[in-house]
């Protein structure tokens, strides 16, 4: 049995398009915003959770990988296992009860953190709820997109992401330094239940014409198969090695320009929003030639390949501003893959088994590469040897393994 889509069955979803489609990916597009903003939090509380219960400098950085790896093992977990329930129980309504529980977990964290045991459990919890979120979406973009839009339609609600990486540092930074950072954690419940909620309850719909979305019982066998196929593993192996990377730096740069590069923290807000500003810019750049010229897979391979030559280029500078710099450059070259990742598996996943799939897929990844990528590199990042940081090593030798690997795939799928 073929589970992947076919062209024809794509060209019969184009003719149907919905004129509100784009909307869609507007509000997912945020509520993306909003969730990975709630999932910042944590990395610019570790300083001053640091300060305000006296961590030494290793208790900070094995306390603070324990808090960030704990939220990606939940996240994992529930994208595996809780995916197929919440996609029989259909996306809208489990997107509407994720936000609901997740604003709950992110208030109560502001409460627990003063019980390191229950301040962790918290973080597993909020992990399990935000795991299917993006399983959900890719179900909707299968139903509501076809191929020929999916690295614009993906890279539409992926872009919430890098809104929040950039208007985070902006948000979060300055109300840390002048209420404290529970503030913040109370305030990103508020914004997700008054603001959020109500767009997805109005605007947010299983399919174009509103029906329920006809998916298969829960059932290992079609899964299976699927995930068994060379394209899938090729993929899931990229993805790995990606969120290590993307993860263990994005958590860890305000720690690493603090203590290697003994930037202040309030100057954190710009340097850890500049770099990500021309990524926006990028995703939509990528997402249309990609989609033009059906290259997307070979736009990642050579994207990531530059990627890993400029961070290497970050860790071996002793300056800051040229540090921010190749960091900039790097995470636009990432952008290639980014808004690429989800269409390619949509091009590999028959409609029925998407969320499945997608639930193993992206929480595999990130259990595997979340949840060690912020250990890993918090032994390498804040380590500065008179000639080489081996971070440097480290990240450009993993960029070209994801190039090559990529370059494998794209010699299989044309896409």
């Amino acid at each position: 049995m073929n589970t992947s889509e076919t062209p024809s069955q794509s060209e019969q979803k184009a003719s149907k398009l919905h004129p509100h489609r784009w909307r869609l990916g507007v509000v997912l597009m945020f509520s993306v915003f909003v969730a990975y903003l709630d999932r910042q939090n944590i990395t610019f509380a570790i300083p001053l959770m640091a300060e305000e219960f006296g961590w030494t400098i290793e208790e900070t950085r094995d306390y603070g990988a324990m808090m960030i790896s704990l939220f990606y093992i939940g996240y994992g977990l529930s994208n595996i296992f809780l995916t197929p329930f919440a996609a029989r129980f259909g996306p809208r309504q489990s997107l509407i009860l994720i936000i609901i529980l997740w604003s709950l977990l992110t208030a109560a964290g502001a409460w627990l953190s003063q019980f390191m045991m229950l301040f962790a459990a918290s973080r597993v919890a909020l992990g399990l709820t935000e795991g299917v979120h993006f399983p959900l979406m890719n179900q909707m973009t299968h139903q509501w997109f076809p191929l020929s839009e999916r690295s614009k339609a993906n890279g539409l609600w992926v872009a919430g992401l890098y809104l929040a990486i950039v208007s985070g540092p902006l948000i979060i930074v300055p109300t840390m330094v002048e209420y404290g950072w529970k503030v913040i954690f109370i305030g990103m419940a508020l914004l997700s239940l008054i603001f959020l909620l109500p767009l997805v309850v109005k605007y947010v719909h299983n399919t174009p014409n509103k029906q329920a979305i006809r998916t298969e019982k829960v059932s290992l066998g079609p899964t299976l198969k699927t995930i068994k196929r060379p394209e899938f593993l090729l993929l899931f192996s990229v993805t790995i090695i990606h969120n290590i990377l993307t993860s263990g730096m994005v958590n860890w740069l305000p720690t690493y320009l603090t203590t290697t590069l003994n930037v202040d923290f309030e100057d954190l807000q710009w340097l850890t929003t500049l770099p990500y500003i021309p990524g926006i810019l990028a995703l939509g750049i990528f997402a249309y030639f990609g989609d033009r010229f059906n290259n997307r897979i070979l736009l990642a391979s050579i994207g990531y390949l530059f990627a890993g030559a400029f961070i290497y280029l970050m860790f071996t500078s002793s300056d800051t501003h040229s540090a921010i710099g190749y960091y900039t450059l790097a995470s636009l070259m990432v952008c290639a893959f980014t808004c690429a990742e989800f269409a390619i598996l949509q091009r590999i996943v028959n409609a029925n088994h998407i969320a499945a799939v997608a639930g193993i897929h992206n929480g595999g990844a990130m259990l595997i590469g979340g949840g060690i990528g912020p250990f890993v590199v918090s032994q390498v990042i804040t380590d500065t040897p008179q000639n080489i940081h081996p971070a440097a090593l480290l990240f450009f030798g993993l960029s070209v393994v994801i190039s090559l690997i990529l370059m494998l795939l794209y010699r299989r799928l044309r896409y």
